[in-house]
């Protein structure tokens, strides 16, 4: 089922006060696709995604499923399913007949209700666990619980808040590969909140990025990562060098003149000559080596390593560039391999291609 938000703006009025929650939303989810809203707390995502529900109405604006608006239909005529952050399983209820709430509300008859859970707990792995109640459980194991109900609800969009944000980082790294499986293989249209920046790139397959109440940009998780549009975008979504500049060359590669000298970039951005930007860097991009003869080579420049973090899969370096009016402080990554580490004050000299370079406007 394709999902269509218009316009969509929430405001919450207590007395002489309003807090704008969500402002002028509009999105397209095509039919089946695992589509993530991505943002810090409190930038109105779970607000959106209650407003998809309907468990929240919307101040302006409509909510359009499969062409039809629902904006006024009451929340269990949505056909939506809902995973919470807190699981939300009835405690007095075995694991089955958690499954089977959903169907049973929609007066399916007890054998076709039975087989819907049987299949939906095969699917999660937890039909051995049927007969066992939510606290005989694990968080990983409520998880799955949890997201056997709502598929067994055979709802047309699955709305998920948070769903692993109560489960350790180890449980949480193996279930972002399991849960993602089901979604997609359960061809239902999702949407998923998260603040968790790695779930929703490993994950959707299109993520808004939100802040303030507002979408600031769409696209799928290479494009967010490797094209931000903003700095929010760029330093919300892992880490990023960022220095500044002046646009002296448009076109591809371009030219940017910095506090580090000139620094080729991938493209303009669509910037004139003489337009103020950023640049962004990711700290993976960066290339760090021994110091030496670097005159005339673009895109390099003296540093001194301010600082180096060994984190087993990688190795993190802060280091120091002399620019022309203060010293910048970039983060570098590498693998780590059988050579030496660079030490803290160790003179090096830190590279980059003009296409790992981004544009943002200033």
């Amino acid at each position: 089922m394709q999902i269509g938000l218009e316009r969509i703006t929430k405001v919450y009025r207590q007395r002489e006060e309003q807090t704008l929650a969500v402002a002028d939303v509009s999105l397209r989810i095509p039919s089946g696709e695992f589509f993530f809203l991505l943002g810090p707390s409190g930038c109105g995502k779970t607000t959106l995604l209650r407003i998809v529900a309907g468990l929240i109405a919307p101040t302006e604006g409509a909510v359009v499923f499969g062409g039809t608006d629902v904006t006024n239909l009451p929340v269990e005529k949505r056909r939506t399913a809902m995973v919470f952050q807190s699981y939300a399983l009835w405690p007095h209820m075995t694991v089955r007949q958690n499954v089977e709430f959903g169907p049973q509300m929609q007066r399916v008859r007890r054998p076709q209700r039975r087989g819907i859970a049987k299949s939906q707990l095969q699917r999660v792995h937890m039909l051995e666990y049927a007969r066992r109640k939510p606290n005989q459980l694990s968080g990983g194991q409520q998880q799955r619980v949890a997201l056997a109900r709502a598929l067994a609800a055979q709802a047309d969009c699955l709305l998920l808040d948070e769903p692993l944000s109560n489960l350790d980082a180890r449980l949480r790294l193996e279930m972002r590969g399991q849960l993602g499986e089901l979604v997609k293989s359960s061809g239902t249209t999702a949407i998923y909140v998260t603040h968790d920046q790695k779930e929703a790139l490993s994950m959707a397959d299109r993520i808004a990025v939100m802040n303030d109440g507002r979408i600031v940009q769409t696209g799928t998780p290479s494009e967010l990562y490797e094209t931000p549009g903003t700095r929010f975008v760029a330093d919300f979504l892992g880490e990023a060098n960022f220095i500044e500049g002046t646009l002296a060359e448009s076109g591809s590669p371009a030219k940017v003149l910095t506090p580090l000298g000139e620094l080729l970039v991938r493209d303009s951005g669509g910037r004139q000559a003489g337009d103020k930007v950023a640049c962004c860097i990711r700290p993976e991009r960066v290339t760090i080596s021994p110091g030496g003869q670097i005159a005339g080579q673009a895109n390099t420049f003296p540093a001194t390593v301010n600082s180096a973090v060994y984190l087993g899969d990688l190795r993190q370096y802060s280091v120091r560039l002399a620019g022309e009016r203060r010293q910048l402080i970039w983060k570098a990554s590498s693998l780590p391999r059988n050579e030496a580490a660079f030490e803290s004050g160790q003179e090096v000299t830190v590279r980059v291609k003009a296409e790992d370079v981004c544009v943002l406007g200033g």
